[in-house]
C-alpha cells in the first residue's frame, strides 16, 4: 500500500480535528451513506426531499474519504489536500464553530477503498442514520470478498450512534446481514414482501420523445401511493428513491410530501444522466465510475429504451484485481443476450469482453485502448435516433467521448 506523503498526513490530522470539533460544537443530525453502488444518488436524492424542510449540507460530488468527509462537515465545497488550504481550513473552521446559521442535518456520502477506512470515517462522524445501498464487487484490489467489502461498510452501522436508525436494502443480502451485527433500529426497503418500504409494479416509459420516467407503488405502514420520477429511467434507481423515502419518514417528514418533492429529481452529471446530442441522439452518460453490479444494471437500462438503434460504448472496470477477467467476460455474455447493435469497448481489460463478443455475428464491435482513440469512430458510426449508453470507470475518462456527442457540454462530467 502506498504511504502517504507528510504533507497529506497533516491536512488530514488538521481536517480530522476540525470536524470533530465542530460537530461537538453544533451537534446536527448526521446521516451517512455507504455502498458499493448508488450511494451519490442516493444521498441526492436524500438532499433533494429534506432541503425544502430543513437547512442541509451534503456531500459535494463524491467527496467521500478521509479528506472529504471533514469537508463536508466544514461546508466547503471544493477539494483541499493542500498545505497552501490550511488557511482557508482555519477559516472555514472559525465561521462552522461560532455561525447560527450551521446546517441543522449533514448528508455524508462515506466511501471504503480499503480495510479500516470506515473505522477512520466513523471516528470523525456517527450517523444518527446510516444508509447502506448495496455491496458488490469494487475495489476487490483491496478486499478478497464481497462479504470482506460488506463487513467494512457495515461498520456504517455497528459504529453509529447507538440510539439512531439504520436504513438497509433489504434486497441485497450482503446488506441485510448487517442486521445480525446490530441492536439499533433496523428499517428495510426494497421489492420484497415484509420490507417496510417496498416498491412494487414498476414501470419505466423510456422513448426519445415520449420520456415519462420511471413510476412505481410504494406500500409503507399499510399503506399504498403511487410514485413517479419523472427524469429517472434506470429501474435500479427505485431503490435510491426509496431509501430517501424512508429517510424522511424518519426525521417525521410527510411521505406523501416527500413523494411528491422527489418528482423532479434530476441525478447528478455522469450518473445515468439523459443528455440530448447531436443529430437527435439520446446520451445516457453513466461515465462516473462503473463496477460489475452497476455495469448490469446500465446495460439493462440500455436494453429497456425504445429506439431504433441501441448502442453501447463500455470502459474498464478498475480496481478489480483478480475477478477482473473474468468480470469482463461476464459483460460479454450479458450483451450477447440484449438487441444491443454496437458496442464499442474501451480499455486493456474490456479487451477481454471484446474477443469474446466478436464471435456473436449479430452485434458490430469494436475495440479501442483508450477514449480519445475511440471519439472519432463512435462520432461517424452514430445515426439520428439512436440511443446510445457510456459507461466505464472513472480512471478511463469516458467522458470524453460524451462531450462529442453532448449538444450541452455543461451537463456533462
Amino acid at each position: 500500500m502506498e504511504k502517504k506523503s507528510l504533507k497529506t498526513q497533516i491536512v488530514e490530522k488538521v481536517l480530522r480535528w476540525a470536524s470533530i470539533t465542530v460537530l461537538w460544537r453544533q451537534n446536527p443530525i448526521i446521516i451517512g451513506v455507504t455502498g458499493s453502488v448508488g450511494k451519490t444518488t442516493t444521498k441526492d436524492m436524500i438532499a433533494h426531499v429534506l432541503k425544502k424542510r430543513k437547512t442541509i449540507w451534503a456531500t459535494q460530488k463524491n467527496y467521500n474519504n478521509e479528506i472529504g468527509v471533514p469537508l463536508t462537515v466544514l461546508c466547503i465545497e471544493k477539494n483541499i489536500s493542500s498545505l497552501g488550504g490550511l488557511l482557508y481550513i482555519c477559516g472555514k473552521w472559525f465561521w462552522a464553530m461560532c455561525t447560527v446559521n450551521y446546517p441543522e442535518i449533514l448528508v455524508v456520502e462515506m466511501g471504503v477503498d480499503r480495510p479500516g477506512d470506515m473505522d477512520y470515517l466513523t471516528s470523525i462522524v456517527q450517523p444518527d442514520i446510516s444508509v447502506i445501498t448495496a455491496v458488490s464487487h469494487a475495489h476487490s484490489e483491496f478486499f478478497p470478498s464481497v462479504m470482506d467489502i460488506a463487513n467494512e461498510k457495515q461498520k456504517i452501522v455497528t459504529n453509529m450512534k447507538k440510539t439512531g436508525t439504520a436504513i438497509i436494502n433489504a434486497d441485497d443480502r450482503y446488506v441485510e446481514s448487517v442486521k445480525k451485527k446490530t441492536d439499533v433500529k433496523i428499517v428495510s426497503y426494497g421489492t420484497k414482501d415484509g420490507v417496510n418500504f417496498c416498491a412494487s409494479d414498476i414501470e419505466v416509459c423510456f422513448r426519445k420523445h415520449d420520456l415519462t420516467g420511471l413510476s412505481f407503488k410504494l406500500n409503507y405502514k399499510g399503506k399504498v401511493m403511487p410514485v413517479r420520477l419523472k427524469n429517472v429511467i434506470a429501474e435500479h434507481l427505485i431503490y435510491a428513491a426509496l431509501a430517501a423515502l424512508a429517510v424522511a419518514d424518519n426525521l417525521q417528514v410527510n411521505v406523501v410530501e416527500a413523494a411528491r418533492d422527489i418528482t423532479d429529481f434530476i441525478s447528478s452529471p455522469g450518473r445515468m444522466r439523459l443528455l440530448d446530442g447531436k443529430n437527435d441522439v439520446l446520451i445516457i452518460d453513466d461515465t462516473y465510475n462503473a463496477s460489475p453490479k452497476a455495469m448490469d444494471a446500465a446495460i439493462k437500462t440500455l436494453q429497456s429504451a425504445s429506439a431504433f438503434r441501441k448502442i453501447a460504448v463500455l470502459g474498464d472496470m478498475l480496481e478489480l484485481g483478480e475477478i477482473s477477467k473474468n468480470a469482463h467476460e461476464k459483460v460479454a455474455n450479458q450483451l450477447a443476450k440484449t438487441d444491443v447493435h454496437i458496442v464499442f469497448f474501451v480499455g486493456r481489460e474490456m479487451e477481454h469482453a471484446y474477443k469474446k463478443l466478436k464471435k456473436n455475428k449479430s452485434i458490430e464491435t469494436y475495440h479501442f485502448t483508450s477514449a480519445s482513440d475511440a471519439v472519432d469512430v463512435v462520432m461517424k458510426k452514430l445515426v439520428q435516433g439512436d440511443v446510445v449508453l457510456c459507461k466505464g470507470s472513472r480512471g478511463m475518462k469516458m467522458e470524453q467521448i460524451v462531450k462529442e456527442i453532448a449538444i450541452d457540454h455543461s451537463q456533462t462530467l
